[in-house]
């Protein structure tokens, strides 16, 4: 009897040693998230309520509204949504990326993490791997207005590349070319980017408030 309880014992062992690394893999196409919404009010995740706490996956929508906000976390760095705004999130490698489709986005790396933000075709990074606070408002589907609240900004649009330093914000125009300019031929027809440096440039308070808290260098 007790032989037979040991061979038993045994064989529970090995087939529980066989079956764990099985078990402990995650399913296959299980998607793990990729950041969590850490305070929302009135804003909408897909149909769906943004509930605080709730995970934020690859490829999800978020929209506030006119009187809606929300803040998310993604790994150490942040990002905020204002009133009238929305965008989509995507994982991307050592931070995360999105694409904004409306109003006002403020981003916030962490130093070694990083943001890519999409916006009117251009591409929306941290200059730098040191911690950077961004605000970036969608005007129009050719205007953009940048600003660079810590770190320094790069921004990749029409085969240029501009860099935005700290403290400094830009207004970004995307201008299609004209026909009738001799020098449409000779630049290959391809648009234009008008950059204009913006003084005294005006924040929000809310988001004025959230930069503050969004700022990488204050404890969270």
């Amino acid at each position: 009897m007790r032989a037979w309880f040991y061979q038993m014992l045994v064989g529970f062992l090995v087939s529980a040693l066989i079956q764990a690394p099985v078990m402990a893999a995650p399913a296959a196409g299980f998607a793990a998230p990729i950041g969590v919404v850490l305070q929302s009010d009135q804003a909408q995740m897909g149909s769906e309520t943004a509930a605080n706490g709730a995970s934020v996956f690859d490829g999800d929508g978020l929209n506030t509204g006119g009187t809606g906000s929300v803040n998310l976390r993604f790994g150490a760095s942040q990002a905020f949504l204002p009133p009238n705004s929305s965008a989509v999130f995507h994982q991307s490698l050592h931070g995360f990326g999105a694409d904004l489709t409306g109003g006002t986005i403020v981003l916030s790396a962490a130093q070694g993490e990083t943001f890519h933000l999409v916006a009117d075709g251009a591409q929306i990074r941290p200059g730098t791997s040191q911690p950077t606070v961004a605000q970036v408002t969608k005007v129009s589907s050719t205007e953009l207005l940048l600003s660079s609240r810590k770190g320094v900004l790069e921004v990749a649009v029409e085969s240029e590349i501009k860099s935005i330093p700290e403290g400094t914000s830009y207004r970004m125009m995307i201008q299609p070319p004209d026909p009738a300019d001799p020098q449409v031929t000779r630049a290959g027809g391809r648009n234009r980017v008008v950059w204009v440096l913006i003084f005294g440039a005006a924040v929000g308070t809310t988001v004025a408030v959230v930069l503050a808290l969004l700022s990488p260098c204050k404890p969270q």
